[in-house]
């Protein structure tokens, strides 16, 4: 496909170029009719000339550029699409202007004045038209190719016309000319492509198998088969459960009557009324019971446990024991080999107390700071 669309583009240059030559040429013989006096606008046949020499001297270097250079500036996409479309604009002012002048020159079949002028405009006109007319197809096919491509490729803008692969199966990055413009896109890293894999041993029908073919049946899909019924059990009786043992009454048998007297009827004390449920009770701490009553029995550790903790203990205080008196004797004094006994206690002189008039003052220094410490007069 790309050789065609290089092929088709090469076609519509030249025919541009030798298109723009007769132009020229005929609009050369036309401008020399001045000199008889037939021609009326030679401003239109200048115009023609300029354009047709124009076309042919920009039109052959670029094609030479392009052979012997890769990805040349002047045939780069974005730049094709410029010169063409303003040779395109060329053509086509100049073609208005022959269809303009047409009615002028008197070129109808009543008109026999003026028929030379009349054949050569009539020339210029067509050939101006076909000129505009493949410019303008070659313009609007490149302009949609690129475009198309653009969405895998965004360097085909900068690529050459003719180094870009059109129309192919698979559109590698192609990495932009030097000296062009990315529109600030990050070049990606290329990546190592993959070989394909290699199978040593082909899985697959052999010549002796052969697939079934699908039938669709026009009167829609087949109804799924009934499940298969249960059977159905007749006088049938679940088995009865098993009666329980009976349990064993141990108080109420004769070896236990004959051996164990009877059991106290003791009648336990019910406990007070709660506003709590069972659950809450069964979560919580116990009920706190009021203190029984000591018995007549004294409590082995004496007075405990007390009634009230919290009171002080009262102990009864005892007498005080009297020492017993010294005997005097002759053990109690020194015995003569020099060995020394326990020293020997004199008798105390008896104090007496007189009654005294005077008072007693305080006894202690006079810089005291106390303010409770006043001393006496």
């Amino acid at each position: 496909m790309t050789s065609t669309f290089l092929t088709l583009r090469y076609v519509a240059f030249a025919l541009f170029i030798l298109f723009n030559a007769v132009i020229c040429v005929v609009a050369a013989l036309n401008l020399g009719s001045l000199a008889t006096g037939t021609q009326k606008f030679p401003e239109v046949d200048a115009y023609l000339i300029f354009m047709g020499a124009l076309a042919i001297v920009f039109l052959f270097p670029a094609i030479i550029v392009e052979l012997f250079r890769k990805n040349a500036f002047i045939s780069r996409v974005a730049v094709e699409i410029t010169w063409v479309s303003i040779f395109w604009i060329m053509s086509l002012s100049g073609a208005a202007a022959m269809t303009a002048i047409i009615p002028e020159l008197s070129c109808l079949p009543a008109g026999t004045q003026l028929k030379s002028t009349c054949a050569s405009s009539l020339v210029l006109l067509a050939f101006t038209w076909l000129n505009t007319i493949i410019l303008l197809a070659y313009l609007i096919v490149l302009i949609v190719c690129a475009v198309y491509h653009s969405q895998e490729n965004n360097h085909v803008w900068q690529t050459g016309v003719r180094d870009f692969k059109w129309f192919s199966k698979q559109h590698p990055e192609q990495e932009p000319p030097e000296g062009s413009f990315t529109y600030g896109k990050i070049k990606n890293p290329k990546e190592p492509k993959q070989p394909p894999p290699v199978y040593a041993q082909q899985m697959g029908l052999s010549k002796g198998y052969q697939v079934e073919p699908l039938h669709i049946d026009a009167a829609g899909p087949a109804a799924e088969p009934a499940p298969p019924a249960l059977p159905t059990l007749q006088n049938f009786q679940f088995p009865a459960r098993p009666t329980p043992a009976l349990q064993l009454n141990i108080q109420g048998s004769e070896p236990y009557r004959t051996i164990l007297p009877p059991p106290a009827n003791v009648t336990t004390p019910k406990p007070p009324l709660s506003l709590y449920p069972e659950f809450v009770q069964a979560s919580g701490g116990t009920i706190p019971q009021p203190p029984r009553p000591a018995g007549p029995t004294p409590p082995p550790a004496g007075s405990w446990p007390r009634p009230n903790p919290q009171e002080p203990i009262r102990r009864k205080s005892r007498p005080a024991r009297e020492l017993p008196a010294e005997p005097r004797g002759p053990s109690s004094q020194q015995d003569p080999s020099g060995s020394s006994s326990a020293p020997r206690q004199l008798p105390s002189p008896p104090v007496t107390v007189q009654p005294s008039t005077t008072r007693n003052r305080p006894v202690g220094p006079r810089g005291s700071t106390d303010p409770l410490r006043v001393p006496l007069p």
